[in-house]
């Protein structure tokens, strides 16, 4: 359920970041939204994505790579929004506490965490332009969902990624940091 959630927001913001009108009705292929809340599709089909992958844990580099083949699959068959997983870049640490407990760390830990914070993307940087470059050029929306991090203070956000087709820059949407 929590999938289709995110799937629903996703086009809903992809919606408002298509087209922005006086009365605040938004649209996007068939999809539209109107000022009361209303919403409807007046389009015969509309295509969409959804990516199931495996990312390449703690590789930002590869998982890029691996981003980019799945948008042109994608858009080679028709998709018009393409949706990845959470921390798809550089990869979800699931279980993992990088040897944190209260009050300390362990050195293992730290060099578990200098790894998956090397492998953070910053935002906007040469990762978000290579995928923005491809939301164009698949002419799609593309959200993604990748470990951002800040090049001031060594905190982690998990952030979600929208790409327009139209646009250069992502729009982000983030969660709380760690660090």
């Amino acid at each position: 359920m929590s999938l289709l959630v995110h799937i629903i927001s996703v086009v809903l913001y992809a919606v408002f970041l298509h087209n922005t009108t006086a009365d605040l009705s938004l649209s996007i292929g068939g999809l539209s939204l109107s000022s009361d809340g209303t919403i409807w599709y007046n389009q015969t089909t509309f295509h969409m994505a959804v990516v199931q992958a495996t990312p390449v844990m703690f590789d930002k580099g590869k998982c890029l790579e691996k981003a980019l083949r799945l948008i042109d699959e994608s858009a080679d068959n028709g998709a018009e929004l393409i949706v990845f997983p959470e921390l798809f870049i550089p990869g979800y640490p699931f279980g993992m506490t990088f040897g944190f407990t209260v009050g300390s760390r362990t050195a293992p830990g730290r060099k578990d965490w200098g790894l998956y914070y090397d492998n953070s993307i910053l935002v906007p940087g040469p990762e978000t332009e290579i995928l923005g470059r491809a939301a164009r050029e698949a002419r799609a929306y593309v959200s993604i969902g990748v470990s951002e991090r800040d090049a001031v203070n060594a905190t982690l956000y998990n952030t979600n990624l929208i790409f327009s087709p139209a646009e250069a820059e992502a729009h982000r949407r983030g969660a709380g940091g760690v660090g």
